[in-house]
């Protein structure tokens, strides 16, 4: 909604918004369509990817055209099954991101992990990941986390972007928010 208010057509997305089925990814996605005065027509529970695609293949899906807030890089659990069911899916990805010109700090992180100078490490997207995972190829470390940093994952998909890079997750909450994962950090830590 902010990038459609700096284009000067706030007002037109939210007509579109308005008129689509629109289907939250949990109650975080939810309550912020809520903030922006607009509902829902399903909440996916439990919050994932696979909840969603279940939802839109209960019901055809050919010929429409299917808006995707991405979680991670393509591609996408969530597009690739509408796409293959023969939906028109226009994907964003907000959370993509790129190593910073002064990469300086996160060389530092991943030569202290790979030294063993961490006691945890915690990943909360897998975009992280695969910047994390960048850095690491940048500075020449094939083993970015030492034997005994413990690693933390925010949930099952930025697990499997650390599983793709044979980095093994020691502890994932039940729950995927970064509160419940660091509410199982401390547990963890303080024993």
């Amino acid at each position: 909604m902010a990038v459609a208010g700096r284009a000067g057509r706030e007002a037109e997305f939210r007509r579109m918004v308005e008129g689509s089925r629109t289907i939250a990814r949990g109650t975080k996605a939810r309550r912020a369509l809520r903030d922006l005065g607009l509902g829902t027509d399903w909440t996916a529970t439990p919050a994932d990817g696979e909840s969603v695609v279940r939802e839109l293949l209960g019901g055809a899906v050919a010929g429409l055209r299917v808006f995707v807030q991405c979680s991670g890089p393509e591609p996408d659990a969530v597009s690739d099954p509408l796409r293959a069911a023969g939906a028109t899916v226009i994907d964003a990805h907000p959370y993509a991101i790129s190593l910073p010109p002064d990469d300086l700090p996160g060389l530092a992180l991943v030569r202290a992990s790979a030294a063993g100078g961490l006691r945890a490490l915690t990943f909360t997207s897998a975009h992280a990941v695969h910047g994390y995972a960048a850095l690491a190829e940048r500075a020449g470390i094939d083993t970015p986390v030492a034997d005994g940093t413990l690693v933390v994952s925010v949930g099952h998909v930025t697990s499997g972007a650390l599983g793709s890079y044979d980095i093994a997750v020691d502890l994932e909450p039940q729950t995927p928010r970064m509160g419940a994962m660091f509410q199982a950090l401390a547990a963890r830590l303080t024993g």
